[in-house]
């Protein structure tokens, strides 16, 4: 089992966003030990980012998306400062938004474009760290945003250990930028603050020693970094052929033995709540017409009798 001794979220709050702070997705982490450090921090990290769309098997097949030219990287976008997910149309006319709930709903930036929140329409998703949201796909400049809905894993299907995981997220210092690891574990429940619950999987960081001492400098593989929360993650599902939307990014994962050493990421399974987000996503049918018609009635021999009594 991954030892952690806590996590952090990775979301920026709105109140302290400021750019130089905002990163994606690193390819590749190194982490610098510093042996005269008497207190923390005792590691200094250092990021490399790949900023171009992902280049791995599957990724650009039409039948995986549900269009030519559409891939999982034309959906991430940012919001409140973090990332978020573009889901598609929905039933209901507006776009529906995925984000981590600690990051919350907002104005969705994607490709330059501005698409604005709907009010009132956030939700979270039962006790996880989700927030699903509607936005209006007419740009505030008057681009439709024209994308299939992305593939959910089916209710209770959830990432398998070893699995190649693409994680993609958005952020001002590095733009959009992804990254692969491996699924080390999955249903581990994940607790932020008092109110937010999420079964994630984790990836872990594999460190290659440099020199004769491992705690020195180590170079690792694929990692969250803050800005990533409400960012993408993908596993292509070789029965179906279809890339499918399996995490939401939402935590790093430190050391038990040392808060400075991150070992991981940790990502909310959209398989644990795909019932609950695709219900979400069905507007609640409006009432018929004629039933419309008798509430009036109903409603103006009350408002009779009130004044009657009044009187």
């Amino acid at each position: 089992m991954l030892r952690v001794a806590l996590v952090i979220a990775l979301a920026w709050f709105v109140a302290s966003v400021t750019a130089t702070r905002l990163r994606a997705v690193a390819t590749t982490e190194t982490a610098t030990f510093d042996p005269a450090a008497t207190q923390s921090p005792y590691y200094t990290y250092t990021y490399t980012y790949v900023t171009t769309e992902p280049t791995v098997d599957h990724w650009t097949t039409a039948t995986a998306w549900g269009s030519p030219g559409v891939t999982g990287w034309n959906y991430v976008g940012s919001d409140n400062g973090a990332s978020a997910v573009f889901l598609g149309d929905g039933t209901s006319g507006n776009g529906y938004v995925l984000t981590a709930a600690h990051v919350g709903a907002g104005n969705f930036i994607l490709d330059g474009q501005t698409y604005n929140e709907i009010s009132n329409s956030a939700m979270q998703i039962g006790t996880a760290d989700l927030t699903l949201y509607q936005i209006d796909t007419t740009s505030t400049t008057g681009n439709y945003l024209n994308l299939p809905s992305l593939t959910l894993p089916a209710q209770g299907s959830i990432p398998t250990v070893g699995s190649s995981v693409v994680m993609i997220g958005y952020g001002n210092s590095a733009g959009e930028a992804w990254a692969t690891n491996t699924v080390y574990e999955n249903n581990q429940t994940t607790t932020l603050g008092t109110t937010l619950s999420s079964l994630d999987f984790y990836t872990v960081d594999s460190f290659s020693q440099v020199g004769s001492n491992p705690n020195v400098t180590m170079t690792k593989n694929g990692q969250l970094v803050p800005g990533d929360s409400g960012g993408a993650d993908f596993i292509y599902n070789s029965v179906s052929g279809k890339w499918e939307l399996v995490g939401i990014n939402e935590v790093l994962l430190e050391d038990q033995t040392n808060s400075d050493k991150i070992v991981g990421s940790g990502m909310v399974q959209t398989g644990s709540y795909a019932t609950l987000i695709s219900a979400a996503m069905v507007p609640t049918p409006e009432p018929p017409s004629w039933l419309l018609a008798l509430a009036g009635l109903a409603t103006l021999g009350g408002m009779g009798a009130a004044k009657r009594r009044a009187v």
